[in-house]
């Protein structure tokens, strides 16, 4: 098992602090694998990265309601801003994605890395966390990338309405 570096300890643990903003219940009676096709009440979506020289990361929180949060941190600094909500079928799209590819059931997997991608997700009282260094030649992605990008886009469409 790989080592964690100082400035991926500090990116693995803003991810963790971003997890628990803006926690509520999940409705008793949801099954987050392919049950209810209802969005979790806690459903949260993190995604981000960096590192590099800089040391910088950054990236969007996306809650159940549709708050969109950017961050970033570099060091001993760190910040979140509001900036937009998205729409509820941008939500229950990206909802219906981690229920068809089972995300919630594939464990968090981490690795190490200078630069590093990260998507973490929460649903129901249960989070999934993926980092991974890119390999920007990388073709095709991997499904976890695949997913990571959709939100990334999700996120920015959103935005720019």
């Amino acid at each position: 098992m790989a080592t964690l570096t100082g400035l991926q300890s500090i990116v693995l643990a803003l991810l963790m602090a971003i997890h628990s903003i803006s926690c509520s219940s999940n409705p008793p009676g949801h099954d987050l694998t392919g049950g209810s096709q209802e969005i979790p009440g806690d459903l949260k979506i993190v995604v981000g990265e960096g590192g590099g020289f800089t040391g910088e990361t950054h990236g969007y929180t996306l809650t159940a309601a549709g708050t969109i949060i950017a961050w970033s941190a570099m060091a001993d600094t760190q910040g979140t801003q509001q900036v937009g909500v998205a729409p509820l079928d941008t939500l229950r799209g990206l909802w219906d994605s981690i229920r068809e590819q089972r995300l919630m059931e594939r464990g968090s997997h981490t690795t190490a890395g200078n630069f590093v991608q990260t998507i973490s997700i929460t649903a129901g009282d249960s989070t999934v966390t993926f980092a991974w260094t890119p390999v920007f030649t990388e073709s095709p992605r991997s499904d976890i990338a695949e997913f990571r990008l959709r939100c990334y886009e999700a996120i920015r469409a959103a935005l720019n309405r």
